[in-house]
C-alpha cells in the first residue's frame, strides 16, 4: 500500500497540485468537486475520493485505482460490499509520513481525528534532536511519535484510547517506521519514573463537562487537564530537555492571560516561552466542540451542551478561555498575540535560539558584560527600516524569515548596532560608532532585557 500511494503521487505536493489546484482552492472545496472533474478517475484523483473525501466509490473504479493491489487484501483501509467502496479511514500526507485516521463523517466515542493544527503548531515548535528521547502523550494518530521515530530519536506514545493505539500501530506500518513503543494509559502513568529529551502533546483541547468524544473532552473539571500535562513536563526532562504542548486553560476577571500558566510551570521548576494563540468566550465555547452531528442536526445543539457552563458562577469562571502551546516548559517569557499563524519555516530552531539567548543573558554578571560578546544576527533576521524623505529614520523593527513573526521594535541606536554585528568585533567595538548617549541607551535596553 505504501509503495502504491508513492507512486501514485499521494503526497503533499501530488494533493496541492491536483485536489488544491496549486494552492488556488481550499482542500475542502478541492475535495468536494473532485467527483465531478473530466479525470474523477485517474489514479490519484480516485485516491483522495476515497481517502481525503469519504466518498462511495465504484467497485470496479477503485479496483483499477489500487491494481495491483485485491480489494479484499486491504481490510484495514476499504470495505468492500454492494459493488462499491468505502474507505475505513483517511490518508493525510504530513510531513514526508501518511496519517491515517477516523473518517470524519462516522464519529464514535474512541474516535482518531486526523492532523489539526495543534498536531501542526507541536510539530514545528517541538525542538529536534537526533538521537534523543521523545514521550508523545495522547499520541492520537501517532503523527507526532512518528514524526520524532523519523529523525532516530527513541520515542514512546502514550494514549488512553485503545482504537488511537491501533491506528497509530497501522501508521509505523504503512510508513515503514520501526522501534515505537506504543503504551497506553493517563497521561504519565505509563512512563512514571522515566526522562525524556523531549515532551509533546497535543492533549484534549475543550475545556467542558463533557465525555461524548475522547480526542474532545478533557474529562476533567476545568482545565485540570491542561495543568497536568504542563506541570508534570518538568519530572519527565532530562537538565536541558524541552517540552510542548499545545493546551487550554480558564482565567478569572481581571486576571493576566498568563497567570495560570505561569504557576504550572514556575512549579514544574522549568523556563518556559508562553503563547498565547487566541481567546474563546463560553459561547464560543459551547458551539465549537460542536460534532458532525450537531451539524447535521443544529436544533439538537442546545441539548447536547445544555450542561455546558449553565450558571451565573460557571460563567463568570468561563469567561475567556485561551488556548496555545503553553512551553517549550516555562514561567518568565511571555508573547501574547496571533504569532503562529504567520510564522515560518524551522520554528522549533528560532525557538531553540530564543531559550539560547536568555540562557546566555542570565549567565551574565550585569548589561556592561554584553559589550565583551561577539554576536552575529541569527539567520534570516532582518533590520526593517522605515526612513523619512530626508533620510531621518522614523522607526525600526526586527523580522525573520524562519521562526515566529514576533513584534520587535527597536531605537534607532539599537537598529545601528544590530547592522554592525558582524561575529568578528565586539559589541563594545561596534558601539563606538554611537555617541555617548546612544551606547547608554543600548547598555539601559540591555539591562531592561535581561532583568
Amino acid at each position: 500500500m505504501r509503495a502504491l500511494l508513492r507512486r501514485a503521487g499521494y503526497d503533499e505536493r501530488g494533493l496541492e497540485r491536483t485536489v488544491r489546484d496549486r494552492g488556488r482552492v481550499s482542500l475542502r472545496e478541492g475535495v468536494a468537486v473532485l467527483r465531478l472533474r473530466p479525470d474523477a478517475n485517474d489514479r490519484l484523483v480516485v485516491l483522495a475520493r476515497l481517502f481525503l473525501g469519504g466518498e462511495t466509490v465504484d467497485e470496479e473504479v477503485a479496483a483499477a485505482a489500487l491494481a495491483p493491489l485485491a480489494l479484499d487484501e486491504l481490510p484495514d483501509f476499504l470495505s468492500v460490499g454492494n459493488a462499491a467502496i468505502r474507505a475505513r479511514v483517511q490518508l493525510e500526507p504530513f510531513h514526508g509520513l501518511l496519517i491515517a485516521s477516523d473518517p470524519r463523517q462516522r464519529l464514535r466515542r474512541g474516535h482518531v481525528v486526523g492532523i489539526g493544527g495543534g498536531t501542526r503548531i507541536v510539530a514545528a515548535l517541538g525542538i529536534r534532536r537526533p538521537g534523543g528521547s521523545v514521550v508523545d502523550l495522547c499520541t492520537g494518530s501517532g503523527a507526532l511519535a512518528l514524526l520524532a521515530a523519523a529523525r532516530g530519536q527513541r520515542v514512546i506514545g502514550v494514549d488512553l484510547n485503545r482504537r488511537a493505539l491501533r491506528l497509530a500501530r497501522l501508521n509505523a506500518e504503512l510508513n515503514g517506521v520501526e522501534g515505537i513503543d506504543w503504551r497506553q494509559g493517563d497521561l504519565y502513568e505509563p512512563v512514571a519514573g522515566e526522562r525524556f529529551d523531549l515532551v509533546v502533546a497535543n492533549p484534549p483541547f475543550v475545556i467542558s463537562p463533557g465525555r461524548e468524544f475522547l480526542f474532545r473532552d478533557a474529562e476533567h473539571d476545568d482545565d485540570a487537564l491542561s495543568r497536568a500535562v504542563v506541570g508534570g513536563a518538568g519530572a519527565h526532562l532530562r537538565e536541558g530537555g524541552f517540552a510542548c504542548t499545545w493546551c487550554s486553560w480558564v482565567i478569572g476577571d481581571g486576571e493576566r492571560w498568563s497567570k495560570a500558566l505561569r504557576g504550572w510551570v514556575r512549579a514544574s521548576g522549568c523556563d518556559g516561552w508562553l503563547l498565547h494563540d487566541r481567546t474563546d468566550t463560553p459561547l464560543h465555547t459551547r458551539c465549537s466542540g460542536t460534532s458532525v452531528r450537531d451539524a447535521r442536526s443544529p436544533m439538537q445543539l442546545p441539548r447536547r451542551r445544555s450542561g455546558w457552563s449553565t450558571t451565573p458562577a460557571e460563567d463568570r469562571r468561563d469567561r475567556y478561555r485561551y488556548r496555545g502551546p503553553a512551553a517549550p516548559c516555562g514561567s518568565e517569557l511571555g508573547s501574547r498575540g496571533r504569532v503562529l499563524a504567520g510564522a515560518g519555516r524551522r520554528r522549533w530552531r528560532h525557538v531553540e535560539r530564543v531559550f539560547a539567548g536568555e540562557d546566555l543573558l542570565r549567565s551574565l554578571r550585569d548589561g556592561r558584560d554584553l559589550l565583551e560578546l561577539r554576536l552575529v544576527p541569527a539567520p534570516n533576521t532582518m533590520v526593517i527600516e522605515r526612513r523619512a524623505p530626508s533620510g531621518a529614520l522614523e522607526r525600526a523593527r526586527l523580522a525573520v524569515e524562519e521562526g515566529l513573526p514576533l513584534p520587535a521594535r527597536m531605537a534607532e541606536a539599537c537598529a545601528r548596532v544590530v547592522a554592525a554585528l558582524d561575529g568578528r568585533r565586539t559589541v563594545r567595538e561596534v558601539a563606538p560608532v554611537l555617541g555617548e548617549r546612544e551606547l547608554r541607551l543600548v547598555v539601559q535596553l540591555t539591562l531592561e532585557f535581561e532583568n
